[in-house]
C-alpha cells in the first residue's frame, strides 16, 4: 500500500487495525455530523470488520503532531458498463478545527492515487443535496455530476 505525503504539516496514511481507535473516533464524529446517533463501540466494531475482512479501504489524515484530523473510506466495487473495477468514495470527514487546510482534498487525492494504482475505472462519490462544500470539493477536483442518474434506496432491515 502506498504512503502519501502531503503538506509539511499533514500526512495521509492507509489505516489498518493498528489505527482502529483513531479511525473509529472519526467515523463516530462523521456519523453524528451526518445526523446519526453517536455509538463509538459500534463504529469501532464496524470498522474492525471492514478492515479485517478487507471490505473497505481507509486513509487517515494526520496533523503535524500525528493526531488524526480526517478520514476517507472507500469501497471496492465494479462497473458492468465499464467492465472494470471502481472505488466508491463512501465517507469523507475532516474535524472542524482542521477544515479549510486542504485536508479533504488531500484525502481525495490519496483515493485517486490508489484508484490509478489499482487500475480502477474511476471513483464514485455522492453527497447530500444540502452539502455545497462537498459538492464544490468534488467538482473542483474534477468529478462530474451525473445528471442522467437518480439514486433510489430501499431499506430492508
Amino acid at each position: 500500500m502506498c504512503f502519501f505525503r502531503t503538506m509539511a504539516s499533514m500526512n495521509i496514511i492507509p489505516a489498518d487495525v493498528h489505527h482502529l481507535d483513531a479511525a473509529a473516533a472519526l467515523l463516530d464524529q462523521y456519523r453524528i455530523h451526518s445526523g446519526q446517533l453517536g455509538d463509538l463501540p459500534e463504529a469501532r466494531h464496524y470498522l474492525f470488520s471492514r478492515l479485517t475482512c478487507h471490505d473497505s479501504i481507509v486513509f487517515l489524515a494526520l496533523d503535524e503532531a500525528e493526531q488524526p484530523i480526517g478520514f476517507i473510506q472507500l469501497y471496492p466495487s465494479f462497473s458492468s458498463k465499464a467492465l472494470r473495477s471502481v472505488l466508491i468514495l463512501s465517507d469523507l470527514f475532516v474535524i472542524p478545527e482542521a477544515r479549510h487546510r486542504g485536508t479533504a482534498t488531500r484525502l481525495v487525492e490519496a483515493a485517486m492515487g490508489l484508484a490509478r494504482e489499482r487500475g480502477d475505472h474511476g471513483l464514485i462519490a455522492e453527497t447530500t443535496k444540502n452539502n455545497p462544500a462537498a459538492q464544490h470539493l468534488y467538482t473542483s477536483i474534477g468529478f462530474r455530476r451525473e445528471a442522467q442518474h437518480e439514486r433510489y434506496y430501499l431499506p430492508v432491515a
